[in-house]
């Protein structure tokens, strides 16, 4: 397996509605991720690094709204990835290769093997 990095320069604002009110919170997601032999070392401002193995992923899904993915471990941590992620594909191949199909959601893993071969993400709305 290649080893490979790559980054997502892009700030992140999330606009969510509550009752009648709006909010604009920030929020964090994965920017840069390396893909290693027995998992993904990333790197999520303003918290840092991080490192997962694969067979730490717990469950992935993918949140349509907000076009990520979502990655639960089995230490409870969550780890988003957008899905316009530079080097996505590269991701999307090392996920569905090393994670067990079991650990997906339906759509993730319909969005992820589109994303490994080689299909963009659809248009922002």
């Amino acid at each position: 397996m290649r080893l490979e990095k790559f980054s997502h320069k892009r700030s992140c604002l999330l606009s969510a509605a509550f009752g009648h009110e709006s909010h604009v919170a920030p929020d964090s997601y994965v920017t840069s991720f390396r893909i290693v032999r027995d998992g993904m070392r990333f790197r999520v401002p303003p918290k840092g690094h991080g490192y997962v193995k694969w067979e730490e992923v717990q469950a992935v899904s993918f949140s349509e709204p907000l076009g990520w993915f979502v990655i639960q471990t089995s230490d409870g941590r969550t780890i988003r990835v957008t899905s316009r992620l530079y080097g996505m594909e590269n991701m999307a191949e090392a996920l569905l290769a090393n994670v067990p199909r079991s650990h997906f959601d339906s759509r993730a893993h319909s969005v992820l093997a589109d994303r490994a071969s080689g299909h963009s993400p659809a248009p922002s709305r």
